[in-house]
């Protein structure tokens, strides 16, 4: 499919994605388009500066404690809200604090 794909323009939502694919500067930039979509569907406004703020946080620094952590040998259960958001996984708060279960008749 080289000759009909374009791969400057390929995009996914999955920041890990891209990250694997194309490097960290993408995964940024991931991160603030897919804030800034999610902003955009209740018609709220973010100016970029803040969402680049944020997604430097996630692609830069979270990497400087992974590196240390694993240095030292420490375990994270990544039970803290902003580990949870940086992995992408829900946070153990609110609607995210509960598993639904169902009782199955076999």
């Amino acid at each position: 499919m080289q000759d009909h794909l374009d791969v400057r323009y390929m995009y996914s939502n999955s920041i890990h994605a891209m990250l694997n694919a194309y490097g960290v500067e993408a995964a940024r930039e991931t991160i603030i388009r897919e804030i800034k979509h999610v902003f955009n569907s209740y018609g709220i406004s973010v100016n970029t500066r803040h969402l680049s703020l944020i997604a430097d946080y996630m692609t830069h620094t979270a990497s400087k404690f992974i590196v240390e952590a694993a240095l030292h040998g420490e375990v994270d259960n990544l039970e803290a809200p902003s580990a949870r958001v940086c992995l992408g996984l829900p946070v153990k708060m609110g609607t995210g604090s509960f598993d639904l279960m169902q009782k199955l008749e076999i």
